[in-house]
């Protein structure tokens, strides 16, 4: 792939992942950090917050010298599943007496697994357009997310969240229509 500034400035696969899973776990977990921060559960959850940042450091020195970039970027991703993930869902869901948060991991984990199969098909489709012009380039952001949007909705099409999506969003053009 050639790009206007040069191709060393493309990040190799698995350095992408690595901030992709980054990426991935803080907008999954958003929602427990949401109630956390609006519970005053932080007060329970600060010294888990420091172990995650000494293993952090810990691990991005070890697996930096190991693996490069890859190394550091994944070492932070590891310290938080291993600590902050677990850590927070555990708590929440005693704070909630919702049991164990054993279907949240289950749910995370097949979520994350089918996240990556979305991937894999929208590469392995765009991946066939060459791209040696810029708007060659924006064709190919607006089919991933033409296809991943499409994945989305035929997996989740019959959920009960995405039920309540669509009929909020029915309510809110309903509104618009009756002005």
């Amino acid at each position: 792939m050639k790009i206007w500034l040069g191709s060393k400035y493309i990040l190799d696969w698995p350095i992408f992942i690595a901030i992709l899973s980054n990426v991935y776990y803080s907008i999954v977990t958003y929602p427990v950090v949401m109630f956390r921060e609006a519970t005053e559960l932080y007060k329970k959850v600060r010294w888990i917050m420091l172990f995650c940042a000494i293993e952090n450091v810990i691990l991005s020195i070890l697996m930096g010298k190991l693996l490069g970039t890859f190394g550091i970027i994944i070492a932070s991703f590891i310290s938080r599943i291993t600590t902050i993930f677990w850590y927070e869902a555990k708590l929440l869901f005693q704070v909630l007496k919702l049991g164990k948060p054993l279907n949240y991991y289950l749910k995370l984990t097949t979520d994350a697994g089918i996240m990556l199969i979305f991937c894999y098909i929208t590469s392995f489709i765009v991946g066939r357009i060459a791209c040696d012009k810029l708007w060659i380039w924006g064709l190919k952001g607006v089919l991933c997310s033409t296809i991943v949007i499409l994945l989305y909705f035929i997996r989740y099409a019959g959920n009960k969240e995405m039920k309540e999506i669509w009929m909020k969003i029915g309510s809110v053009i309903g509104k618009r229509n009756k002005k």
